[in-house]
């Protein structure tokens, strides 16, 4: 294991607000219900993580990898995620932000490519989800033409 390297741990629940965890590594590590809010997560890579209902308001995730990461149902608002990778990993398995939370969210730059979402999915004013290559399911499961 490399130094920083928390792949596959088990932090749910955990309370890791406001915590420096810049350029560590979280492949398939799992998240669910954490509390990452106003944590700094520049270059961390998530990879297959699942961040179900995690808690990511105000984080700093700049340039982060969130390919083919779970992350239904989280809360993202007010996070930066400029230049970061939230779409398909290397084998196209997608990213799902089912219901999650961007309100607020710096997009900028951000990869979404075949990252799923749905009706529930909250986006900042103005971005385009299908757009920036977004696949919704609510489409999928209902055959709604494009």
């Amino acid at each position: 294991m490399k130094l920083h390297d928390y792949s596959g741990e088990n932090f749910d629940d955990q309370n890791l607000s406001n915590q420096d965890l810049r350029a560590k590594v979280f492949e398939g590590a799992t998240f669910y219900g954490t509390n990452l809010q106003n944590s700094l997560l520049d270059d961390c890579d998530f990879y297959w993580a699942h961040l179900y209902q995690a808690n990511l308001k105000s984080a700093s995730l700049k340039r982060a990898n969130l390919a083919g990461a779970l992350a239904d149902n989280a809360n993202f608002e007010n996070a930066d995620l400029s230049n970061a990778n939230v779409g398909e990993d290397a084998f196209g398995k997608a990213a799902s932000i089912c219901g999650a939370n961007f309100l607020n969210a710096n997009l900028n730059g951000t990869n979404f490519k075949g990252a799923l979402f749905n009706e529930k999915t909250q986006f900042p004013f103005g971005f385009e989800p299908l757009a920036n290559g977004l696949i919704c399911t609510d489409r999928l499961h209902r055959n709604f033409g494009a």
